[in-house]
């Protein structure tokens, strides 16, 4: 029994769960609750599934088996048992975490509007790996490295006209992040999707958009 942090007087002695430095749950002397939801977070999947054994062998009553629960998100993998005072314990793995997150994501397009608006061309070619492929289209020829990358992209530059472009990184899934962005030019508005797969030094390796005509 420790003290948790706190004022004495509203927590008392207590139970402190969770590794040295982050405890995740406190458990003090009182009356009874109503019956709680406790989850915890499970480092990987397997971790879930041995959670889920031990606590039926230990007396606990099954309330939904380890699996996938992709209402709450994609990657939420969980397993619940009631235990013995009717309290509802969850394990959740949320899955691996991303190589990139949604913040390096917005960066990264951020500086491709800025080279989208400079047409400098180191600028582009500071976006992309040297060995970089650049979909215009799924089912277009891509261009490949750097330097047919630039070149593409200058080739284009003329037929830009004026432009405006807003954006939405929609999920980052390990070192992919999918953004959802909106061109609009004076005759009307270009949706896009971007699949943009990123090295480990944060530039790009592999680009392809889907793009199409938006009715206003």
């Amino acid at each position: 029994m420790i003290d948790v942090p706190g004022p004495p007087e509203a927590w008392g002695p207590a139970v402190v769960l969770g590794p040295q430095g982050a405890e995740y749950l406190a458990i003090v002397e009182g009356e009874p609750t109503s019956p709680l939801h406790l989850a915890f977070v499970a480092p990987d999947s397997g971790a879930v599934r041995r959670f889920h054994a031990a606590a039926l062998a230990a007396g606990g009553h099954d309330n939904g088996p380890p699996g996938l629960r992709e209402r709450y998100h994609p990657d939420y993998y969980a397993a619940f048992v009631i235990d013995p005072d009717g309290h509802n314990i969850e394990a959740v793995f949320h899955g691996p975490e991303p190589r990139v997150t949604r913040e390096q994501a917005a960066r990264w397009v951020e500086a491709y509007v800025g080279a989208w608006k400079s047409n400098v061309p180191a600028d582009v070619e500071a976006l992309f790996t040297p060995d970089a492929v650049y979909y215009t289209a799924p089912h277009r020829a891509p261009w490949r490295g750097q330097q047919e990358i630039v070149a593409g992209w200058l080739g284009r530059a003329e037929e830009q006209g004026e432009w405006g472009f807003r954006y939405e990184v929609l999920r980052v899934a390990d070192d992919t992040a999918y953004v959802r962005g909106w061109t609009n030019y004076e005759d009307g508005v270009i949706g896009n999707l971007w699949v943009v797969q990123f090295a480990q030094e944060g530039r790009c390796q592999s680009f392809t958009e889907w793009w199409m005509v938006e009715e206003l």
